[in-house]
């Protein structure tokens, strides 16, 4: 590594301070599992361990990828962090097989209730649309859906292409179980002072 010690911490706090998906971000530090610092590798290892909670899986099966590639060839970190995979959803599993402690099952009761009245509540804006006329309501109405997977306006011939769009996300577990951590106030302290944390010598020219 032709970083030092320091730059590499450095590097690896930089990079998992947002949490990004695994894919967006591993790729970028896994090589300091190499590192010659036991510090550095000990340190990404506890920080991988801590991304597991949030994604689960993807988190390790990304580091084998990477070692497949040659990109590191610490395999004993690929051990220790699917090792504490398999204990964390083994810890979810106890957790959640007590109705005391599982939240969807406190809860659920509740959450069907807002699913209904919002439910009643939708059916009422747009019933209350169609009512009062909507020119976009009336203009839906008379849409003609055609075989060949296309769409048509009344009174007119020319046939629009339907399209299909979508996308999907890693969305971090962490975010729904300590919204706390991603608060404005709590991000603002991971810009800190570097200088001042590995009280690096000020240069004066």
């Amino acid at each position: 590594m032709q970083l030092t010690e320091v730059d590499q911490l450095k590097l690896i706090i930089a990079a998992l301070t947002e949490m990004n998906q695994p894919a967006d971000t591993l790729p970028n530090i896994l090589k300091l599992l190499d590192s010659n610092s036991d510090k550095v590798v000990a340190y990404l290892i506890q920080r991988l361990k801590e991304m597991i909670e949030s994604f689960f899986d993807s988190v390790y099966k990304e580091m084998e990828a990477a070692y497949v590639h040659k990109i590191f060839k610490n395999n004993t970190a690929i051990k220790k962090v699917k090792s504490y995979h398999e204990e964390f959803i083994k810890h979810i599993e106890q957790k959640e097989a007590l109705n005391e402690l599982n939240a969807w099952q406190n809860e659920h009761t509740l959450v069907r209730y807002y699913t209904e009245l919002y439910q009643r509540k939708q059916n009422r804006v747009i019933g209350d649309a169609m009512n009062k006329g909507s020119s976009f309501l009336q203009h839906s109405n008379s849409v003609t859906l055609a075989k060949s997977g296309g769409w048509k306006m009344e009174g007119r011939d020319e046939i629009t292409q339907l399209n299909n769009i979508s996308s999907s996300s890693l969305f971090p577990r962490t975010y729904f179980i300590k919204p706390e951590y991603f608060n404005q106030s709590v991000t603002s302290k991971y810009l800190v002072n570097w200088a001042q944390i590995f009280k690096w010598e000020q240069i004066q020219l």
